[in-house]
């Protein structure tokens, strides 16, 4: 894999730790205000709400890299290592597809939500940049699944 992409989701991985921070600082803020001095944190739904974006989309390519998504294997450690290799090339080129189509429409949608100057209801922040983020994450995802098919695919044709 190339040092830009792994750096890019390096990148990533960081901003979603760094989104899970802020979340935890913005519940226990909120928490403490409303038990503590019977004041809020305003907005704090919304802040996490949009925090949550950088912590799940942040995530999935660094997950992807270290193999980390939920396999289901009771049948295919049956079969030969070629065999293997291509049902994992299969998934991988199925997963990269899907995880295309949403990259591709989340772009669109984030490129809707910057024209409509869309803002959340009670901070007026805007929405666009949080969209963009979660295409960024899909993107890095889609990359590292590009990577994993052409490494599966590898297998198959020298196992």
């Amino acid at each position: 894999m190339g040092a830009l992409l792994r750096g890019a989701i390096g990148v990533a991985n960081v901003v979603s730790l760094l989104g899970l921070v802020a979340m935890t600082a913005v519940t226990v803020v909120d928490v403490a205000g409303r038990y503590l001095f019977n004041r809020p944190l305003p907005g704090a739904l919304e802040l996490s709400e949009l925090l949550m974006v950088f912590l799940v989309f942040g995530a999935f390519a660094v997950t992807e890299l270290r193999n980390g998504h939920v396999d289901i294997d009771v049948v295919v450690t049956k079969l030969s290592p070629r065999a293997r290799a291509l049902c994992e090339t299969f998934a991988a080129l199925l997963s990269t597809a899907f995880w295309g189509a949403i990259t591709w429409r989340t772009a669109l949608h984030a490129q809707n939500v910057w024209r409509a100057g869309e803002t959340t209801p009670n901070l007026s922040l805007p929405i666009a940049p949080f969209v963009w983020a979660a295409t960024v994450g899909t993107l890095l995802f889609t990359l590292a699944l590009v990577v994993r098919t052409l490494a599966a695919l590898r297998r198959v044709v020298r196992p």
